[in-house]
């Protein structure tokens, strides 16, 4: 028969700190372990959702989606065997510019006195009228400062007569008065222009005493700060919207006739020709900088984009939250095939094969 002996109360407490001490460092390793996981899943999530990604490709467009606002500085397609088939370098001469119609910088390399090189590649070059070129206190790089009384910037022969579009440009007042920022004029005053009444701010299509957007625009008063401000268009919806500093001030859907353009675009006055050939009025005092006008309306997030730029930029190169489309029909893509995508903004690369749609 077996003797029972009891376990002394030494022993015994020791034991029940050897499984104590067991079970708390299986637990923390547990714990470890799993939290480990957890963050890390956070963590790949976190870089997963803020990213930019090719989402679709057709023959004709690309899909990029963004959660940031950023730039994009290049972008080329290549086939299975890595021959390149397009590539695009935003911002240079010659390149595919897409829905960008104009973009004037006014900075030094575009300049020469008389006249402003354009950049998207349309070679609108702009005529300076008296205006004062400085280089300082602008925007960005270089600009220029009109002095109200018979200083303008125009483009002649421009072709720009699109059912559809935006102006994009900075402005800074040395005073607020009546004055036009934009204007687009053909002989009978029918009109697309956004100018400066008081300290107000107005957007006018259609015939020139009517009004289709005026906001009073308070925080103007008293007020020299540079200013962004964009008008958006779209004579197939009739729709019209007003934007400063990146902020929607006003729309209105107001059905009116399509300016049927001369080819003149003027800004910092207005220009009729029912007065005179050469007739301009209603002259801005003030700085104008980064200019940029497009075929399409642009999206509250990418007049944002552009706020934040601080630049005039190809359409392709606001990469704003949200999806992207760009042009790609000159790349000649097949439909079924595969192909690699490799795109550059100002902080990353993105690379994705994808098959043509």
């Amino acid at each position: 028969m077996l003797n029972k002996r009891a376990i002394s109360p030494v022993v015994a407490t020791a034991l029940l700190l050897v499984v104590g001490v067991t079970a708390v460092i299986g637990f923390q390793n547990f714990f470890g372990s799993f939290s480990s996981g957890l963050f890390s899943d956070v963590e790949e999530k976190k870089v997963f959702e803020n990213q930019i990604k090719f989402e679709f490709l057709s023959t004709q467009s690309a899909y990029i989606k963004s959660t940031l606002n950023e730039g994009l500085i290049s972008f080329k397609i290549s086939d299975s065997t890595n021959n390149v088939l397009c590539e695009v370098k935003y911002g240079s001469d010659g390149n595919l510019r897409g829905d960008t119609k104009m973009i004037f910088t006014f900075d030094s390399q575009t300049y020469n006195f008389t006249h402003s090189r354009d950049l998207s590649g349309d070679n609108n070059t702009a005529i300076i009228n008296n205006a004062t070129y400085i280089t300082t206190n602008c925007v960005s790089g270089e600009c220029f400062e009109l002095d109200g009384i018979n200083d303008s910037i125009t483009v002649v022969n421009s072709n720009y007569n699109e059912e559809k579009g935006s102006v994009s440009m900075w402005f800074k007042p040395n005073r607020y008065h009546s004055a036009v920022l934009f204007s687009q004029y053909n002989g009978d005053l029918n009109r697309l222009s956004f100018s400066l009444v008081g300290n107000n701010l107005s957007l006018y299509g259609g015939h020139a005493s009517t009004a289709y957007v005026s906001f009073a625009t308070s925080n103007f008063t008293n007020d020299t700060a540079w200013r962004h401000a964009v008008m958006t268009y779209d004579y197939t919806e009739d729709i019209f919207k007003l934007y400063v500093d990146g902020v929607l001030i006003g729309n209105r859907t107001t059905p009116i006739n399509p300016v049927d353009n001369d080819g003149r675009l003027v800004f910092g006055a207005a220009f009729d020709y029912d007065f005179a050939p050469t007739y301009y009025f209603n002259y801005f005092n003030g700085s104008i900088d980064e200019v940029a006008i497009y075929s399409k309306v642009l999206t509250q997030n990418e007049v944002l984009a552009l706020y934040n730029l601080e630049k005039a930029k190809f359409y392709e190169e606001i990469l704003s939250i949200g999806v992207k489309e760009i042009n790609i029909s000159n790349c000649n893509l097949t439909r079924g095939e595969k192909y690699n995508l490799v795109a550059f903004t100002n902080n990353q690369k993105i690379e994705q094969s994808l098959i043509a749609k």
